[in-house]
């Protein structure tokens, strides 16, 4: 029966895994040996290049359209094995530091600091594993939302259910996994079809760039990182106590310490009358901007005099200042 089909219909039988608009289907876990052509193309795009004619920032711009794209397109069908991700983001550092396409241990800055945001002294590179998390997610969004589609209906209809069966595909049992990671993200709320929904866009649609910046450090965390502190975010009295504790300090660090978060307090508390009176907001990323922009404009001298004698009494001041409006909203 079957050859009478095939011979009918005219098609040849093949089986998993094959190749489908150049990215390898599977429904065990792919290997990395079915990821490399991925590396090569990548590595054949730079060699490519006249390197030795560009300068970091050319370099730097390539990385972010050309290789950004290409690693993308895979990235949004499956999740990528480690060790490609980790291959990629070599042949990227290689290649932006020395221009080169063999990989070199050779670099400049980390390339963890290389993907954050430019308040925390990045240079806005995408970050490719947190990149291929959120793009997953997409697909967890289209089971919530498009439920008419075929294989959409086949999912809820075999695998709607906690547990993930074994017996699932493996590309299938990574995108329900991804509830567990919609679940463990702090900044959202509700249950994993709330969380999603809350990901779309004005249009919408699922945005890959709006999930994937949850993931990176925001507000108060951003500007920690930018002064090198690493710390854990705690309640407002323990982020008070730690502030005026390094406010009383001669060194210029403290004073800086207390303009920043000043600063920060006064934004929150400026940012909440634009949405009582005006209904609008800024984003953490400009108002990090903000503070950063001017903490590097004003002289160090200026900054640790002007802040010396005021620092605690400002933090202070502005802590009880957005108290009180915060209660009267």
């Amino acid at each position: 029966m079957k050859d009478l089909i095939l011979q009918e219909l005219g098609y040849n039988e093949s089986s998993l895994p094959f190749k489908y608009l150049g990215v390898p289907l599977a429904s065990k876990k792919l290997s990395n040996h079915q990821c490399w052509p991925l590396v090569e193309k990548i590595t054949a795009k730079i060699s490519c290049w006249t390197s030795k004619l560009l300068s970091y920032a050319g370099r730097l711009q390539l990385i972010k359209s050309v290789i950004f794209g290409m690693r993308s397109y895979w990235a949004q069908v499956f999740l990528l094995p480690k060790k490609i991700s980790k291959m990629i983001e070599a042949v990227c550092r290689t290649f932006l530091w020395t221009g080169q396409v063999d990989i070199s241990r050779r670099a400049l800055v980390a390339w963890d600091r290389v993907c954050l945001p430019q308040t925390m002294g990045g240079l806005i590179v995408i970050n490719l594993c947190n990149w291929n998390k959120a793009a997953i997610v997409k697909h967890l969004w289209a089971i919530t939302k498009k439920k008419e589609c075929l294989w959409i209906r086949w999912i809820h209809t075999y695998y709607d259910t906690m547990p993930i069966p074994k017996s699932a595909a493996w590309v299938v049992r990574k995108i329900i996994e991804q509830r567990k990671f919609i679940l463990n993200l702090p900044t959202l709320q509700g249950n994993v079809q709330e969380r999603v929904e809350s990901l779309q866009n004005t249009r919408g649609k699922f945005s890959i760039k709006k999930l994937y910046n949850l993931q990176t450090p925001q507000g108060q965390k951003r500007l920690l990182k930018w002064m090198g502190i690493e710390r854990q975010i705690q309640a407002w009295e323990e982020e008070l106590h730690w502030v005026t504790y390094h406010a009383r300090k001669k060194k210029g660090i403290g004073n800086i310490i207390a303009a920043v978060f000043g600063m920060l307090l006064h934004s929150l508390w400026r940012d909440m009358n634009l949405i009582r009176f005006q209904s609008g907001s800024a984003s953490a990323e400009q108002i990090c901007r903000e503070i950063t922009s001017y903490c590097t404009k004003v002289p160090n001298k200026v900054l640790v005099d002007m802040m010396f004698v005021n620092g605690v009494r400002l933090v202070v001041e502005q802590l009880l200042q957005l108290e009180v409006i915060a209660m009267s909203i």
